[in-house]
């Protein structure tokens, strides 16, 4: 049986704009989703503050709640009850009255201040006033922090830990939301063994997973299902289709390249899969594959493990993110080498790097390698640099763009 064709490499840039394209056109659904799940999510319709908040006049201080004007009396006040936070005062502070109050309890009618304990003094049910206060001192009115009718988040809006504090205050249980597309991790390779486990002769460790699904964490996606594929066409076959049919995005790491025991490629075609590109003119990562099969995205990519991460940064989570309807742009900025580097080959070329803030903004370190296996000469790696197949090399001082990893905006 002959080998299959390689199919023709296409540019890196073609890659990246069929990949948006594609995912453009593939929008995670719009789901009623609980409030504990929403962090990240994307919201769909405009919140508005139904009530008070705070509902009530609040004590912003320990101390004592009276009139202002009689912070001025030299004569003693009467402490008539108390207001602890949840135990309110039920009465109306009178002319010559005031009460003990707690931070956050209810400021009771006829009381317009707070007087701190640091500035009172008090015997019994006798208070003085160390300091005359204006009205309104150390108390937060009502409404305050988001009147009724405000306008609290709008479509399009990314749930976050605030926001979402915002939204439980408000009382919202559940709101309708974009949510995150969920990802299938098919690892292939009976070569590789779990990396809890002492490797037979001719075996490695699996240190491409793990390190993957942590990105996978990072960039916030669900993992959905999981499993390592013996490489025969009935277990790839049945993985892929257990894979298509639980997520939205399915990654497959190694046996999509042109092997003999690359048997994904094979597979994929007889299941009716859509290939948009297989073979992208990059290093690393010109095994690339992108395919879509009814509502399922796939991914395949190389089995190395440098090259697994740098694809799934660069293309599996600015799908995702345009999914969500998210700008795919990663985060990222200028810095300047403070590394010589030189480079191999005409192809488009992803360098990993260590990225570290400096007093003129950030200092960028190539990190070289023997090779997309090469995992030890690359750790620290937390930005990549994207740079054109005839830039043979960087020179300190040069000045590039960067983009970080998922997760890993901030070095230390």
């Amino acid at each position: 049986m002959d080998a299959p064709r390689q199919a023709a490499m296409i540019p890196h840039e073609e890659a990246l704009r069929i990949t948006r394209q594609v995912a453009s056109l593939r929008r995670s659904p719009v789901q009623n989703m609980p409030l504990e799940y929403s962090l990240g999510m994307v919201l769909q319709s405009p919140v508005y503050a139904q009530e008070d908040h705070p509902p009530f006049n609040r004590a912003a201080m320990d101390g004592f709640a009276l009139q202002a004007a009689d912070s001025s009396s030299e004569t003693p006040l009467t402490i008539v009850g108390e207001s602890a936070a949840g135990k309110p005062f039920n009465g109306t502070i009178q002319p010559g009255e005031a009460i003990v109050i707690s931070t956050g309890a209810v400021v009771p009618a006829g009381a317009d201040a707070v007087l701190p304990v640091e500035v009172a003094r008090s015997e019994g049910n006798q208070l003085w006033a160390l300091e005359s206060i204006a009205p309104g001192r150390h108390v937060a009115p009502r409404g305050e922090d988001c009147p009724a009718g405000h306008l609290i988040a709008r479509p399009g809006t990314v749930i976050d830990p605030m926001l979402l504090a915002s939204l439980a205050a408000e009382g919202i249980t559940s709101l309708p939301l974009r949510r995150k597309p969920s990802i299938a991790l098919l690892a292939t390779g009976d070569e590789v063994v779990p990396y809890t486990d002492t490797p037979p002769p001719g075996c490695i460790r699996n240190h491409s997973t793990p390190a993957l699904k942590a990105l996978i964490a990072a960039a916030g996606l669900p993992l959905a299902y999981y499993r390592h594929v013996a490489d025969t066409e009935d277990a790839v076959r049945e993985a892929l289709q257990q894979a298509t049919e639980t997520a939205d995005i399915v990654l497959i790491t190694g046996g999509v390249s042109m092997g003999g025991h690359d048997l994904m490629p094979g597979a994929l075609r007889d299941m009716g899969m859509q290939s948009h590109f297989h073979h992208v003119k990059q290093k690393p990562g010109k095994p690339l594959l992108l395919g879509t099969l009814g509502s399922t995205t796939i991914f395949g990519l190389p089995g190395n493990p440098v090259s697994s991460l740098v694809m799934f940064s660069l293309f599996v989570v600015p799908a995702a993110r345009i999914m969500q309807e998210l700008s795919p742009n990663l985060p990222g900025g200028h810095g300047i080498v403070r590394n010589s580097v030189t480079f191999k080959g005409d192809r488009h070329r992803l360098a990993l790097a260590t990225v570290r803030r400096s007093e003129n903004g950030y200092d960028i370190y190539p990190l070289p390698g023997a090779g997309s296996a090469d995992v030890f000469h690359r750790a620290g790696a937390n930005a990549m640099l994207s740079l054109p197949g005839d830039v043979p090399s960087l020179a300190e001082g040069d000045r590039l763009a960067f983009s970080f990893l998922p997760g890993m905006e901030i070095h230390t």
